[in-house]
């Protein structure tokens, strides 16, 4: 029997980060398609074996379900986990979304939280009904 997929939420950062896997593309020397690990309205992990360095600031594009055309967010690389680094933790980056205008800020959270609404409500209902993912 398949274990339930974690719906728990990170809330130890600025806005909560829900398990929601995306791909995400950027343009860094070879690098170009991604998952995220988990996403929130203010940055997003990104599960990858080479992770750019710390500082570094990218143009990320998001493809949300939710959105006709992939998102194009710029972000600066916070931290970054290396491959066998952390035997509990994928390899990958965390990247903070940045912004020109408090208003960019408001509308890039609001696409998030209802795709976080709407992808961890029909998990739950699946989980209810015994769906399997």
């Amino acid at each position: 029997m398949r274990r339930p997929r974690d719906l728990s939420f990170t809330v130890r950062r600025a806005a909560p980060r829900a398990p929601i896997e995306v791909d995400v593309t950027y343009h860094a020397g070879d690098r170009s398609a991604e998952r995220t690990g988990n996403l929130s309205g203010t940055g997003v992990f990104i599960r990858c074996t080479t992770p750019l360095p710390v500082g570094t600031r990218e143009r990320f594009m998001l493809h949300l379900p939710n959105l006709p055309q992939p998102l194009s967010v710029p972000g600066v690389v916070r931290w970054a986990i290396a491959p066998g680094q952390a035997a509990d933790q994928a390899s990958g980056m965390g990247v903070e979304f940045l912004f020109a205008t408090e208003g960019e800020r408001q509308a890039l959270r609001g696409v998030i939280d209802d795709l976080i609404q709407d992808t961890l409500a029909q998990e739950l209902y699946n989980t209810l009904r015994g769906k399997k993912g």
